[in-house]
């Protein structure tokens, strides 16, 4: 839990535990993104379960998707604009 205790947002953090709940890790967190201050990085990719139950308690986190690119893999999470921190996800069909 200690680089959990890192993560600058309230509801993030929340999100990050239930993936943890449902199964996955978390892998980093890395800052000095453009459009965010903070990224929290998961290992595994977002369960349907987890991501129901992201939206169910946590409806202020909005969630996004950004296909594969010839450098990046596809990734999918959940944002706080508020507090200007992302979760996310790598794709499940990806890995």
């Amino acid at each position: 839990m200690e680089l959990m205790d890192n993560i600058k947002s309230r509801q993030i953090f929340r999100a990050a535990e239930i993936a943890i709940e449902e199964g996955n890790f978390l892998a980093e967190i890395s800052e000095g993104w453009s459009k965010v201050r903070q990224v929290v990085h998961m290992r595994k990719g977002l369960s349907p379960l987890a991501k129901q139950r992201i939206e169910s308690e946590l409806p202020s986190l909005r969630y996004w998707y950004s296909p594969r690119t010839p450098h990046n893999p596809a990734t999918e999470g959940f944002i706080s604009d508020t507090d200007e921190v992302g979760l996310s996800f790598p794709e499940i069909t990806a890995l």
